[in-house]
């Protein structure tokens, strides 16, 4: 994903690079700035200091807003002029939602009892490791480099996963019984939801559980749209060739799904994305072997022309 940026430092000597900077200046501002007759500094070069995004230009630099993390750009002019049109302008008036909905291993306390028989009976007696397989383990450490806020499901999936629609005739996963509320587990064992523990339901509060999830993830994007800005939502997962396979797909795996929704066109931020994934040396692939995205439950169709989802799945392999 997109770095902002508070100052990109070059050092160039040569008429092909004061040539590029005079097109790329003379296309963003408007100005026409002769680079090439800038003095020379330090050992011949000349030194030019850029705060993004591009305001007013002098002899030594560009200064404009405040409150961006800094970035350097030590390479070829041509890979600054790349970054700032292909990223930059493609993200910059998006904020962005890190919906994590499967990074937790935590029970509700209703399903804390000292000898684990109601999580057995609810789910299995295998409940532990299939938690361990199923959960999406750390990847909130590992998108938080992001900027953003982050939207993460309090408890397992197992106890109830936020992703899925609660119509299991709306949720592809239901066929393997794993809808919003799961009865059947990783391993094919069948779970026994909704007994009665002491005489209460420890799955009576599910529902309100995942009304409350999405409500946070819609009032999130509204603060964003309230600003007069677009949401970004990217939607964070992991995966195995296991939890592939199990849902009946074939391999090879890529080490990046990339999960999009039917009629998706920011066709520039899904190429920027890709770019990133290549630049790291990992393989990708589009809706597979999952597809779509998340969005919010509680958008006005209005409100629903200004926010993207895209749903990030790596592949396990790549960090654990």
């Amino acid at each position: 994903m997109y770095e902002n940026v508070s100052r990109a430092l070059f050092g160039f000597k040569d008429r092909k690079t004061g040539d590029k900077l005079r097109d790329f200046f003379k296309k963003h501002t408007g100005r026409d700035i002769d680079f090439n007759g800038i003095k020379h500094y330090t050992d011949g070069f000349k030194l030019l200091l850029f705060s993004i995004p591009l305001g007013s230009v002098s002899t030594l630099g560009i200064t404009c807003a405040n409150g961006y993390p800094a970035r350097k750009f030590t390479g070829p002019v041509q890979e600054f002029i790349d970054w700032y049109e292909r990223e930059y302008l493609v993200f910059k008036d998006f904020e962005i939602i890190k919906h994590i909905p499967h990074a937790s291993l935590e029970f509700p306390p209703s399903y804390q009892d000292e000898r684990r028989i109601s999580k057995i009976l609810a789910f299995g007696k295998n409940y532990e490791i299939n938690n361990f397989k199923m959960t999406d383990l750390f990847v909130d450490q590992l998108f938080k480099w992001v900027p953003g806020v982050e939207v993460k499901a309090k408890y397992t999936r197992l106890y109830c996963d936020v992703e899925k629609y609660r119509d299991d005739n709306l949720e592809p996963m239901s066929k393997y019984g794993q809808g919003y509320v799961y009865t059947i587990s990783f391993d094919g064992e069948k779970m026994l939801r909704h007994f009665k523990c002491n005489g209460v339901d420890p799955d009576g509060k599910v529902d309100e559980y995942y009304d409350e999830h999405h409500a946070v993830l819609t009032s999130e994007v509204r603060k964003i749209l309230e600003k007069k800005k677009k949401a970004l939502i990217l939607d964070i997962h992991s995966y195995s060739d296991e939890q592939a396979k199990h849902i009946e797909k074939e391999p090879p795996f890529p080490d990046v799904c990339i999960g999009l929704n039917e009629g998706f066109k920011n066709k520039k931020m899904l190429d920027a994305l890709i770019r990133r994934i290549e630049e790291k040396g990992l393989s990708y692939k589009v809706n597979y072997p999952y597809s779509g995205s998340i969005m919010p439950n509680g958008l006005k169709k209005s409100e629903l022309k200004n926010v993207e989802s895209i749903m990030i799945e790596v592949n396990k392999r790549v960090y654990l």
